[in-house]
């Protein structure tokens, strides 16, 4: 009884497992490939050995949109 207990686990585990990837797979091959530009950085943080975050110029579009009143966007 334990064996197959196991065995079950053991196979939705596979399954999960299995189509995630197949998932992931389909994504590959039917997404496009987005390319964004990025954002001003500080070139000093690369020689000090801090890590820095990468700011994209889309994402200061998408606060100013958001700092705007909701009636404003749809006019």
């Amino acid at each position: 009884m334990r064996k197959g207990i196991v065995f079950v686990g053991l196979a939705i585990i596979i399954a999960v497992a299995a189509s995630a990837v197949v998932q992931k797979e389909r994504v590959i091959e039917s997404g496009r490939r987005v390319v964004l530009e990025l954002g001003p950085r500080d070139p000093r943080s690369l020689m000090q050995g801090d890590y820095m975050r990468l700011t994209y110029d889309v994402a200061s579009t998408l606060r100013e949109i958001d700092d705007l009143p909701p009636a404003a966007l749809w006019s």
